[in-house]
């Protein structure tokens, strides 16, 4: 692992049960309420793991690359991730419209804990480009697996609004 990441990889290794209490409030405030059974299930089963391969992928592919149409996703071990997830969660029933909902919350979550690092700012937008970068990935390959290609277009005018409203809590960080 390049020693510039060695301060994200730390914060994230020891913040994760923070970083759960912080999605389920999200959660809660946005009407998920009625979800909190599937938030902790998603949590304990597979969703926590979201830290193992951001964790993996700070040490293996720390300068994560932006996506680029026509990005081979199954040949990207972190967009695997996301097919991994959109086989297990199907197979729960979980829906695609509430798991998007919760990656939102996710997301959200892994931009917040970069606030509570002692960051320089110049550390803190390559840490908030890198989670925006490695989110999108577990995204597309989950989409992919989910959806057939006609709703694709979907998938992208949902990211794409996701990363603005973001940005907008953020102030004026943009990609």
């Amino acid at each position: 692992m390049q020693p510039f990441f060695d301060p994200l990889h730390n914060l994230i290794k020891n913040q994760e049960l923070w970083l759960m209490e912080r999605t389920l409030s999200y959660a809660k405030a946005h009407g998920y309420t009625a979800y909190t059974s599937t938030l902790l299930e998603a949590w304990r089963v597979s969703i926590c793991g979201l830290s193992s391969p951001l964790l993996a992928a700070l040490e293996i592919l720390p300068d994560i690359a932006p996506l680029e149409p026509g990005c081979n996703y199954r040949e990207d071990p972190i967009a695997g991730f996301g097919v991994k997830e959109a086989r297990q969660h199907r197979a729960r029933g979980v829906t695609l419209e509430l798991f998007l909902g919760l990656f939102k919350y996710y997301r959200q979550a892994y931009l917040d804990v970069v606030a509570l690092g002692d960051f320089t700012q110049d550390q803190q937008q390559q840490f908030l480009i890198l989670i925006h970068r490695f989110f999108d990935r577990i995204e597309l390959g989950f989409c992919h697996e989910w959806m057939s290609l006609s709703e694709q277009q979907m998938l992208t005018e949902l990211q794409t609004k996701n990363r603005e409203v973001t940005n907008e809590k953020k102030g004026a960080f943009h990609l």
